[in-house]
C-alpha cells in the first residue's frame, strides 16, 4: 500500500490524465497481490484507503466554472470562426471525459467600439445549441460591458453599497455600536472592501464618482458631520484614506506583483505593452506604470492634497494621515466635535444663532464635574504624594467647567432676553464667535495659545486622562513644582523632618 502511495506522488504526473494512465499500470482486481500483500491477507482497509486517495485525485481536476475563451478579430464573421472551432476542441475534450458542457449556463460577449454594429450578435455553437448573447456579462463578480467603461458594475455596485450604509446607519444609532472605533472597523469591513474588489481592473473609469458618492456618505456616517462639510474633511475625521487615493494604492499593488511574475501570460503585455490609441482608455499597463515612476506613496499624496486645498480650519491638523484625537469619545461629543473642526454647520447663520449655536455644542460636550470628596473618601487609606497632585488637578478642573457652564448658561439666558447683557458676557460672545477663548476661562486653565477649537479638543483630552486615572488612582504625570513639593512634604512627614 505504501508502496503505491509513494509511486503515485513520486511519479511525474502532471495532468489527471498521466495520473490514471499510471494507474491503471496496476491490477484492476481486488486481490491482496495489487497491495504486494500475501493473498489470504485482509485488504478491507486498504481497499478504502485506495479508493480515498482515488477520490481525492479525481478532485484536483481543473473547474470549469468562470473559465473563458477569448479571441481577437477584425471582424465578427472572423471571431465566429475562431470562436466555433474552439468550442468544439472544448466540446470534444469534455465528451472524452464523460462530461457535459451546458449550453443554456454559458453566455458571450463582442467588445468594440464600433456603436453602429452594437446590437450585433455572433452566431455561436457548443454541440449545434446556440450560446446565448449577454450585454453585461458577469465574470469573476465583474459587470462587464460592450465598451469596456464598467458602468453596469459600478451602478450595480453602487446600490449594494447604498444597502450597507443603511446599516452602518443603524449601528450609529445604536447604544453599543456608535464609537467612532468600532463605525470605522464596520466600514472598512462591511463597506470599503466590497468597494474595492478588483479596483485596479476599473480604477481608470470615468463612472467611479457613482461609488465615490456612497464612500462619502459612510465617511459622513462615521464622522457624524453636516452635509456641507467639504468632502476633504471626511477622510481625516474618519481616518481612512481617500477612496481614489486607495484604488490607485491597489493598482500600484496589483501591478507590481503582476510584473514579479513572469510565468503569467500576461506578463509579456506589460512588458511590451501595445499603443495606446484612445484616450478615454486606461488600462492597468498604462496606469500603473505611471504610478511607478512617479513613486507614487499613499500618506505623501494624501499630504500634498491637504496642504494645496482651501478649507477651512485647515491648520487644526498638521498631517492628514494621523489618527486624530476624540475616537474613544461618546457620539454626541465625537459628532459635535468635529462640526465644530469642520465649522460647517454654522455657514450663513446670523452672529447671534452661532453663538447660540457654539454656546449648546460646548454645553453639550462639557463633562460634569469629578466627585472629589468621594474619591478621596474611597481611596483614604492609600493617599501619596501622587493621588493628592491628582486630587488637586481635580479639583482645579471643577472649578474650570464650573465656570465654563456658569458663563455660557447665563449667554443662552442673555440670548434669550431673560438677563441682560453685560460687558462680561459680551467679551464671551465675541471670543466664540471669533473662535477665541474668553478670558475669564483662561484665568482657571493652563497658559495657551491655542485657538477655540484646538483649546476644546485638549480640554476634552484632559477629561479623559483624569477619568482614566481616577479609575486606577495611579498615573503617569511630568515633574510639575506642584508634585515636586508634594514628593517633598510626604519625605519630610516619612523622616520626621520639619523645616
Amino acid at each position: 500500500m505504501h508502496n503505491v502511495i509513494e509511486n503515485v506522488y513520486n511519479s511525474p504526473c502532471l495532468t489527471l490524465l498521466s495520473v490514471s494512465d499510471f494507474i491503471k499500470q496496476y491490477p484492476m482486481e481486488n486481490g491482496p497481490e495489487v497491495l504486494g500483500l500475501h493473498p489470504n491477507a485482509e485488504i478491507d482497509y486498504y481497499t478504502q484507503a485506495t479508493k480515498e486517495i482515488w477520490s481525492n485525485l479525481i478532485n484536483l481536476q481543473p473547474q470549469t466554472d468562470d473559465t473563458a475563451i477569448l479571441a481577437q478579430a477584425k471582424t465578427f464573421e472572423e471571431l465566429e470562426i475562431q470562436l466555433n472551432k474552439d468550442l468544439e476542441t472544448l466540446h470534444n475534450y469534455f465528451e472524452n471525459w464523460s462530461l457535459r458542457l451546458n449550453p443554456a449556463k454559458s453566455v458571450h460577449c463582442c467588445f468594440h467600439l464600433n456603436h453602429h454594429r452594437a446590437e450585433r450578435k455572433l452566431n455561436l455553437f457548443i454541440n449545434n445549441s446556440q450560446i446565448t448573447h449577454s450585454e453585461h456579462p458577469k465574470y469573476l463578480g465583474i459587470h462587464l460591458d460592450r465598451t469596456l467603461t464598467f458602468k453596469t458594475h459600478l451602478t450595480k455596485l453602487k446600490g449594494k453599497l447604498s444597502s450597507r450604509n443603511n446599516i452602518l446607519h443603524k449601528l450609529a444609532g445604536s447604544s453599543w455600536g456608535s464609537d467612532a472605533n468600532t463605525l470605522r472597523t464596520s466600514a472598512l469591513a462591511l463597506i470599503f472592501s466590497t468597494a474595492e474588489y478588483c479596483a485596479p481592473v476599473w480604477e481608470g473609469s470615468c463612472h467611479t464618482k457613482l461609488i465615490d458618492t456612497q464612500l462619502n456618505s459612510t465617511l459622513r456616517i462615521i464622522t457624524g458631520v453636516c452635509q456641507p462639510t467639504r468632502i476633504d474633511w471626511l477622510p481625516v475625521l474618519a481616518h481612512i484614506s481617500p477612496p481614489e487615493l486607495r484604488r490607485k494604492e491597489a493598482t500600484k499593488k496589483m501591478y507590481q506583483k503582476l510584473l514579479d511574475s513572469p510565468d503569467l501570460e500576461i506578463n509579456p503585455i506589460l512588458q511590451s505593452p501595445p499603443k495606446h490609441r484612445l484616450k478615454s482608455r486606461k488600462p492597468i499597463w498604462s496606469r500603473g506604470n505611471q504610478l511607478l515612476s512617479q513613486n507614487f506613496n499613499i500618506s505623501e499624496a494624501w499630504t500634498n492634497s491637504w496642504i494645496s486645498s482651501d478649507i477651512p480650519n485647515k491648520n487644526l491638523i498638521t498631517s492628514p494621515s494621523v489618527k486624530i484625537p476624540g475616537f474613544s469619545l461618546p457620539r454626541r461629543e465625537w459628532v459635535l466635535l468635529n462640526r465644530f473642526r469642520t465649522a460647517a454647520s454654522l455657514q450663513g447663520a446670523s452672529r447671534e444663532e452661532i453663538i447660540e449655536e457654539m454656546a449648546k455644542g460646548i454645553l453639550d460636550t462639557a463633562p460634569q464635574e469629578y466627585k472629589t470628596d468621594r474619591i478621596r473618601k474611597k481611596n483614604e487609606h492609600g493617599i501619596d504624594p501622587t493621588s493628592i497632585v491628582l486630587i488637586q488637578e481635580l479639583e482645579r478642573f471643577n472649578i474650570l467647567i464650573s465656570k465654563i457652564r456658569l458663563s455660557l448658561e447665563t449667554l443662552l439666558r442673555a440670548l434669550a432676553g431673560e438677563v441682560g447683557m453685560d460687558e462680561d458676557l459680551e467679551r464671551i460672545a465675541s471670543g466664540l464667535y471669533n473662535g477665541q477663548i474668553p478670558r475669564s476661562w483662561l484665568r482657571w486653565a493652563p497658559q495657551t495659545k491655542k485657538n477655540l477649537s484646538n483649546w476644546l479638543n485638549h480640554f476634552m483630552r484632559r477629561h479623559e486622562q483624569y477619568t482614566a486615572w481616577v479609575g486606577i488612582f495611579h498615573f503617569i504625570v511630568k515633574y510639575t513644582q506642584s508634585l515636586l513639593d508634594s514628593l517633598q512634604h510626604g519625605i519630610r512627614r516619612r523622616n520626621s523632618l520639619y523645616y
